[in-house]
């Protein structure tokens, strides 16, 4: 009944769950703003279930406004598209050590700030073609300890302003002529451990342009 409602502040409590109806209403918000605050001082509360990560369950451990948010080893297998709307000032997303699986298109909208993103030790098998579109800004991407084969040829696209990459301890098979081709400021680029020769390397011309670049 609160069709004006633009902020909502429910700060010092112990919710750690909440049920589809208030999700869908805090969705029709023009301004979904929540303000939580986890005081184990004040409460004891339960783990909070991050396995399918949303725009809701996400502000019970982030701040709307926070520049850095570790969800590391979160249990997380999915996250939805536009989780990250409305994190325009995030700087820094840690999701290493989960169980995350696909990595889709609008997963990552908004982050339009966002510097470091750390995917290393998910279950993450292809990275799909323009999948950090939204990543104009970002500087290191880390997808280490994953279980990549496939990189489609336009994966980075966008990405002008990385300098450092680490796809290390995957599985990866081949790559494509042009897949790094748009990494014009990449300086640091970390293929160790993979299944790829010498030959799948020096095909692949523009890697001998960056400054380091480890393979085995």
């Amino acid at each position: 009944s609160l069709s004006n409602l633009q902020y909502l502040d429910i700060t010092y409590n112990c919710i750690d769950t909440t049920d589809n109806a208030f999700q869908v209403y805090i969705n029709s918000l023009s301004i979904p703003t929540i303000n939580y605050s986890d005081q184990n001082d004040v409460c004891d509360v339960s783990p909070i279930d991050l396995t399918e990560l949303n725009s809701i369950n996400i502000t019970l451990v982030c701040p709307i406004n926070s520049t850095t948010c570790d969800l590391s080893n979160r249990g997380i297998t999915s996250i939805a598209s536009g989780t990250f709307v409305w994190y325009i000032n995030l700087q820094e997303l840690l999701l290493s050590q989960n169980k995350i699986i696909n990595i889709d298109n609008g997963d990552f909208n908004g982050l339009i700030n966002l510097n470091i993103l750390d995917l290393g030790w998910n279950q993450i098998t292809t990275i799909e073609n323009e999948v950090f579109d939204w990543l104009t800004t970002l500087q290191a991407l880390g997808l280490y300890s994953n279980q990549i084969t496939t990189i489609d040829s336009s994966a980075f696209n966008g990405l002008t302003n990385l300098f450092t990459l680490n796809l290390s301890s995957n599985e990866i098979t081949s790559i494509e002529n042009k897949t790094f081709e748009g990494l014009i400021n990449l300086t640091r680029f970390d293929l160790n451990i993979n299944c790829l020769n010498n030959e799948d390397i020096t095909t692949t011309n523009y890697l001998d342009m960056i400054p380091w670049i480890g393979y085995s």
